[in-house]
């Protein structure tokens, strides 16, 4: 009976210091909060438009976000996929969690909102995509990231 308890016991602690999978491309549980996932800096890996291979686009895409809110996003492309004054710059904006931590919801300083909403966090990978007013109406945007 004893060893039951402390088993059980045992479970639920473990059990507490998981997350629980939320995103689609999540391993099952994970050990660390979705925060402490988040929060940190990361570098382009892929980036797709409506499912179409755009990296020859990009020479360097950054976002690093802080735990206090805070995100810098760093972005330099190659023209032609947004209009010039688009293509290269570093911006600042806040984050927050928003539809029960399946997306964030980034508002930058120059009055932009984004909601991306996350495929995969892990320590080591960010996946996430949104959906962007193109020439021919919504255009589905993903991106890839990893972890410095």
């Amino acid at each position: 009976m004893k060893f039951t308890l402390h088993l059980l016991v045992i479970l639920f602690a473990v059990g507490g210091m998981m997350s629980c999978q939320k995103y689609e491309e999540n391993p099952r549980f994970v050990f660390s909060s979705k925060k402490a996932r988040l929060c940190q800096e990361w570098n382009h890996s892929d980036f797709q438009v409506n499912g179409t291979d755009r990296n020859n686009y990009v020479i360097a895409w950054e976002f690093e976000f802080d735990r206090d809110g805070g995100v810098i996003e760093s972005r330099h492309l190659w023209s032609g996929l947004l209009p010039d004054d688009q293509n290269q710059f570093t911006r600042l904006g806040n984050w927050e969690w928003i539809d029960s931590k399946r997306s964030i919801r980034v508002t930058f300083d120059d009055g932009e909102v984004i909601d991306y909403e996350i495929q995969k966090l892990v320590e080591e990978e960010l996946h996430f995509d949104t959906l962007v007013e193109g020439e021919n109406g919504l255009e589905k945007w993903e991106y890839k990231f990893y972890s410095n």
